[in-house]
């Protein structure tokens, strides 16, 4: 949503509630101060949420002495607070003025979210475990669960099952946490995507070499993942062979891909296939698919850091349909992080190789 409009409703939100005090009880059970994009705006509603409470008079004189009393003569506004009055309505629709500023207020909250996600994953990468970025995900869902209760109760529908557990709801509105997990993301270096290609051979060579951990590796890095078109068949037919239960080595699946050289792809060739089986004996399964499945995640939450920003900026989407996209993404973060668990990728060769076999002869 664009500034100025959210900002108009701000201002007929507030100057509604000057002219008719009594729709505060109407709003205040759901719109909070910090769904205010101004600032001072949310200062004003704070002052007349405590003016309410105390029983003090609710007016345009008043609420000025007030707001100069709490924040001093320069940052108090008392020149702005006619501005509120001049652009309300005549007949102002203050539960509507005030549904339009949640809605915009929880657009931020979600698209805030995706800085969690990816300091969650990047953490997790590092620390060879998924569970910080299982951490991030609750706490990502915990915030749509209060997003949605709070739409709910704007709009006066039922409120939805919550995903949560109810303790982690109040943390994870903490802007602390957000604003941490952007500092934590701004001291790490950017992703290397020319390392990130180099991994997945690493890996898939390493599969081939070691087929029997590739249904492992399959439950979650999906053939799409892989960015390199040549690789990505590559990967596809070897766990294509191995779920028939068919033989998987350098030769059966450099067959297997050979009719899509004459269709224009580009793929590996048979030395190249010889090349990462080769490296693959002493690249084993377990630690390349940690490496990957890192910069997987990792990657992952970039791209739903940025679709859950677009989406929460987009007008033409419901608050739920946003709420969707969030909860979709963390969904298939949690399935990727499985590839950073301890039983994530087993091989009978990993911890005791048999040695009486070999690389393939070049």
């Amino acid at each position: 949503m664009d500034e100025d409009t959210v900002t108009l409703a701000e201002q007929a939100t507030l100057g509604s509630l000057l002219l008719e005090p009594a729709h505060l009880d109407d709003v205040r059970a759901w719109l909070r101060p910090g769904d205010f994009a101004d600032w001072w705006h949310a200062q004003v509603y704070t002052a007349i949420l405590e003016r309410r409470a105390t029983g003090e008079v609710i007016d345009v004189e008043a609420l000025a002495q007030a707001m100069v009393d709490r924040l001093g003569e320069r940052s108090g506004g008392r020149l702005r607070m006619p501005d509120l009055l001049r652009t309300t309505p005549g007949c102002p629709a203050t539960t509507t003025y005030a549904r339009m500023v949640v809605e915009a207020g929880l657009r931020r909250e979600i698209a805030g979210q995706g800085v969690l996600l990816r300091a969650g994953a990047l953490q997790s990468a590092l620390s060879d475990g998924a569970g910080p970025l299982a951490s991030a995900c609750l706490m990502v869902d915990a915030t749509m669960d209060s997003i949605a209760a709070r739409w709910a109760d704007a709009n006066g529908s039922q409120k939805p099952v919550p995903s949560a557990p109810i303790p982690l709801r109040p943390v994870a509105r903490s802007l602390e946490l957000r604003t941490g997990a952007d500092k934590f993301l701004a001291d790490r270096p950017s992703r290397d995507h020319g390392a990130e290609r180099e991994h997945i051979v690493t890996l898939i060579g390493s599969l081939l070499a070691h087929p029997d951990a590739i249904p492992g590796v399959a439950t979650w890095l999906h053939p799409a993942q892989v960015s390199d078109p040549g690789w990505r068949a590559v990967y596809t037919a070897a766990s294509d062979l191995a779920a028939r239960g068919e033989p998987v080595d350098a030769v059966t699946v450099a067959w297997a891909v050979a009719p899509l050289r004459g269709r224009g792809t580009r793929v590996p060739s048979s030395q190249e296939l010889r090349e990462a089986t080769d490296t693959g004996w002493l690249d084993h399964p377990v630690r390349a698919a940690r490496i990957v499945a890192g910069e997987q995640v990792c990657a992952l939450a970039e791209r739903a850091s940025a679709q859950i920003s677009a989406a929460a900026d987009d007008p033409t989407l419901e608050v739920g349909a946003v709420l969707d996209t969030a909860g979709l993404f963390t969904t298939a973060l949690r399935r990727a992080a499985t590839g950073l668990t301890r039983d994530a990728v087993t091989t009978r060769t990993v911890n005791s190789p048999d040695r009486s076999r070999g690389p393939v002869a070049g």
